[in-house]
């Protein structure tokens, strides 16, 4: 938020520059004159019209205005647009179920460090079975949405004079033994995944998904919605570039974007994943042409009569696989185990931490190392070159 003038050397001209931030986004206007006095006295009528902006902008918001209604404006109009479908579902389902009981009828004015505190506390109180209300990671992230949003009123529209959220402390939910046991929970050890595979009563699919899962890292909704035309031969890579809706059904596949921005990537294949993936679209092509009464739409790598497969029908599948083998189904993440599988064998076949997140299109770890390192094709090759090894 500033008016500058400065001299120009080489258009021999006085610059002035007005800014002002409206709204979250900075609005600028600038122009040149041929004195000091007159930069200033333009470029102030021009910062004073942006200031009149920004105030007609917030006028109808202030400090007394209910939480509720003003995340309820605040999500609409600034962070949906950048949300995908899910993450909204999800993020409102913190907002409608915690968040507007406990404060959402208090004006923004009213709410302080220390009553916020107790409220995040309450989130961990046990219930009869002694399970929290919710687990340290779900309070993070509704911590998450109620900080953004109380930092936009406090230094976008400056109608608090501070951020209630700041210093908070989440409360751990777990024991040090459980948490130990949940980290182990998130994997497939190798003498389960040879127990898995080693069964044989599921259609062949089955286990062909479940080795892709294994070996690629892959999610569930990208397995299923993978086209013949996603796999390069010559290359041997998939390229993930959409993914099948939970919600889609026999009929009626419906496709929507990778999860994030940076799961939408290419994922190379080592030899004996390329060939079950070879194999399967050949047998699908040998399918169409003696039953051309089950052609599709859509031409699925992993489909049953044309039609794709089901992702609840994957879980029930393994379910009762683990159940014959005697290995822990995962009921919180029994598709999404085999991913993290992946990601510690990656990790102990010594690829760094850039390549494997770009490898399995994750956002999650080190900004500073995304912002600053790239992995270029011949490190992705690479990558499946060590993992094959």
């Amino acid at each position: 938020m500033a008016l500058t003038v400065k001299f120009d050397k080489r258009l021999k001209k006085w610059e002035w520059r007005a800014r002002l931030t409206v709204n979250g986004k900075q609005r600028e206007r600038s122009g040149y004159t041929s004195s000091k006095n007159e930069g200033f006295e333009i470029g102030g009528a021009a910062f004073s019209k942006l200031n009149d902006m920004k105030k007609k902008a917030t006028q109808d918001f202030d400090e007394n205005m209910l939480l509720e209604d003003f995340m309820e404006e605040w999500f609409s109009t600034y962070r949906e647009i950048e949300l995908k479908d899910n993450t909204i579902k999800n993020r409102r389902g913190f907002m409608d179920n915690h968040i507007f009981p406990a404060m959402g009828h208090m004006p923004l004015k009213d709410i302080n460090r220390l009553f916020y505190q107790k409220f995040i506390n309450s989130l961990t109180k046990k219930d009869a079975k002694g399970n929290p209300k919710l687990s340290s990671g779900s309070i993070k992230i509704l911590n998450s949405i109620v900080n953004a949003c109380m930092e936009y009123a406090t230094y976008d529209l400056r109608i608090i004079d501070y951020n209630p959220c700041v210093k908070i402390k989440i409360p751990q939910t777990k024991t040090v033994f459980e948490i130990r046991e949940d980290e182990l929970n998130k994997f497939y050890s190798e003498n389960q995944i040879a127990s898995i595979m080693a069964d044989s009563q599921e259609i062949d699919i089955i286990y062909e998904s479940i080795h892709v899962f294994i070996n690629t890292g892959i999610r569930l909704g990208e397995l299923c919605g993978l086209l013949e035309g996603a796999y390069f031969q010559e290359d041997k890579y998939l390229l993930i570039d959409k993914q099948i809706k939970s919600k889609s059904t026999k009929n009626n596949p419906i496709f929507g974007e990778p999860k994030t921005t940076e799961s939408s990537r290419i994922v190379y294949l080592d030899d004996e994943t390329d060939s079950i993936i070879r194999k399967r679209i050949s047998k699908n092509k040998e399918f169409r042409m003696a039953h051309p009464e089950f052609r599709q739409k859509h031409n699925f790598i992993f489909n049953i009569n044309g039609f794709h497969v089901l992702q609840n029908y994957i879980r029930a599948c393994l379910k009762r696989i683990c159940t014959r083998v005697d290995v822990p189904y995962h009921t919180k993440h029994p598709i999404h185990a085999f991913r993290h599988t992946h990601v510690k064998r990656l990790d102990e076949a010594g690829l760094n931490e850039t390549a494997i997140q770009q490898r399995i299109g994750h956002t999650k770890g080190s900004k500073i190392t995304k912002a600053y390192t790239h992995m270029d094709d011949a490190l992705n090759i690479q990558t499946i070159d060590i993992y094959s090894s």
